[in-house]
C-alpha cells in the first residue's frame, strides 16, 4: 500500500470520514471507504427502514381492509355518557 494512501486512510480513522477514490480514466471502478462499524450503521439503518416501511405497508392494508368492510374495527370501547356530555359542555 502507498505511503500516500496510508495517510489517507489514517486521517479517515481520526476524523471519521469517508473517503471517496475516484479514477478519471476508469470512473466505473471508483468506490468509498469507510469503517467496519459506519458500514455495519448503514446496513443496520437499511433494515430499520425495510421493516418501517413493511410495517406502514401492512398498517395501510389493515386500514384498507377496515374502510371496505372487510374487516371488523377493533375498537369497541364507547365513551361514557358523562364524559362525553362534560366535553361537549
Amino acid at each position: 500500500m502507498s505511503k500516500q494512501l496510508k495517510q489517507v486512510i489514517n486521517l479517515s480513522k481520526k476524523t471519521g470520514d469517508r473517503i471517496i477514490v475516484f479514477d478519471n480514466s476508469e470512473p466505473e471502478d471508483s468506490f468509498v471507504l469507510m469503517s467496519l462499524d459506519q458500514y455495519e450503521g448503514l446496513i443496520s439503518n437499511d433494515k430499520k427502514k425495510d421493516l418501517t416501511e413493511k410495517k406502514n405497508i401492512d398498517n395501510i392494508k389493515e386500514d384498507e381492509s377496515v374502510v371496505s368492510g372487510n374487516v371488523k374495527s377493533s375498537n369497541n370501547w364507547k365513551i361514557p355518557p358523562q364524559v362525553k356530555e362534560e366535553a361537549e359542555n
